[in-house]
């Protein structure tokens, strides 16, 4: 029986090279809302373009390259959501765990502008996608949280700051909007309430003394 010997290949003392790492996409634009770091990096301008080219051709500023486009595109979203007098932040339509929705308005929009960004690590996550929507204002409605001053606000139009749809308590990405420290989300108590049992009344009994009346038999009695 005859067997086909490969040589080992020999490496003369030499470590292994490195596995390849992949390449992670520069980042074109980084801007603070809130307590957190949004970055915009490399291809998500183009994930954008594959569904929403129509809602951004504008901010294209006419560059037919895809370097110029994200460029351009990039720094307009970036200007956008910076400038915006209000900024609304809730994962209630998320349909990822680790992204949260960003909507404004500015007075010249006929639709919201809506914005995803999915957490990377620490207080930092990436811009996913954006588009237009028609959005009524009643869906808005109920309370808010204010980054700034940290108090619970009834909704309407016209009010301005970075506002999440819960406490920072209520999730993750609250927590970090409102400026809390990420890593201590996850060793957070909430505090225990104690239920007080009502207060118990004693009230003095009253002698009560009953007098015997005698009725002569001839008295017709009525029940």
């Amino acid at each position: 029986m005859e067997f086909n010997m490969v040589p080992a290949p020999v490496n003369y003392g030499m470590d292994p090279p490195p596995p390849q790492q992949k390449r992670q996409p520069r980042i074109l634009r980084q801007f603070p809302i809130g307590g957190i770091l949004i970055n915009i990096c490399e291809g998500a301008v183009r994930h954008i373009f594959e569904k929403h080219s129509k809602d951004f051709t504008i901010a294209a500023n006419g560059a037919k390259d895809w370097p110029t486009i994200e460029r351009n595109v990039s720094g307009h979203i970036a200007e956008m959501i910076c400038s915006s007098a209000h900024l609304f932040l809730s994962n209630v339509r998320s349909t990822r765990d680790d992204s949260i929705m960003i909507y404004l308005k500015r007075p010249q929009d006929k639709l919201h502008h809506c914005f995803v960004v999915a957490h990377e690590g620490d207080n930092c996550y990436r811009l996913n996608t954006g588009y237009k929507k028609i959005i009524e204002e009643e869906s808005f409605s109920g309370t808010w949280i204010n980054f700034g001053t940290q108090r619970v606000e009834e909704y309407w139009q016209g009010m301005q700051g970075v506002y999440t749809r819960g406490a920072p308590e209520e999730n993750f990405h609250y927590w970090c909007i409102h400026g809390r420290v990420p890593r201590d989300f996850a060793n957070y108590q909430p505090p225990v309430s104690v239920p007080v049992p009502p207060p118990v009344y004693l009230i003095p009994l009253i002698p009560v003394y009953v007098v015997p009346q005698y009725i002569s038999y001839q008295q017709e009695l009525i029940y």
